[in-house]
């Protein structure tokens, strides 16, 4: 990316109506929202692989939280379902976790490290794709208001 007076935009040019940019941006948006589909089927597919490889429950287990249009894997305690906790983070993750044997608690450790490697990515792009949509809409009706004070 390049940057310059215009600011640290891919591109160079006036913005005329039909440019070629917002073009280049439709698609950007278009790629990083299949990006941001295949996060979350792959969130949802965590979510099942952890069920499938502990069958006799262990105290947690990861969900997938939807707030508004943002989208978590977390991790919840049997028997406490608005509760959500932190491997890392907490006293209840620290509990949790010395609870394990070491080869579950590997696994478990595993789990945690793709949870914050997909919320972290699945943050990316949602951002992304807000910005990007925002800015064609915001672009679209700038050339209209430009286009409506020339004529």
């Amino acid at each position: 990316m390049q940057l310059s007076p215009k600011g640290p935009f891919p591109f160079k040019g006036k913005g005329e109506p039909g440019d070629w940019r917002l073009k280049t941006l439709r698609h950007q948006f278009d790629q990083s929202r299949e990006a941001l589909t295949e996060i979350e089927r792959t969130m949802l597919n965590l979510v099942d692989q952890f069920e499938q490889t502990f069958t006799s429950p262990i105290a947690a287990y990861l969900v997938l939280h939807k707030t508004g249009s943002s989208k978590y894997l977390r991790w919840r305690m049997w028997g406490s379902q608005q509760s959500y906790f932190s491997v890392c983070q907490n006293e209840r993750g620290t509990h949790f976790l010395a609870s394990l044997s070491a080869p579950v608690r590997q696994v478990v450790l595993d789990y945690e490290q793709q949870r914050i490697r997909l919320n972290l990515l699945h943050g990316v792009y949602q951002y992304e794709t807000k910005s990007l949509q925002r800015f064609v809409t915001d672009q679209r009706d700038l050339n209209k208001l430009i286009r409506q004070t020339t004529n």
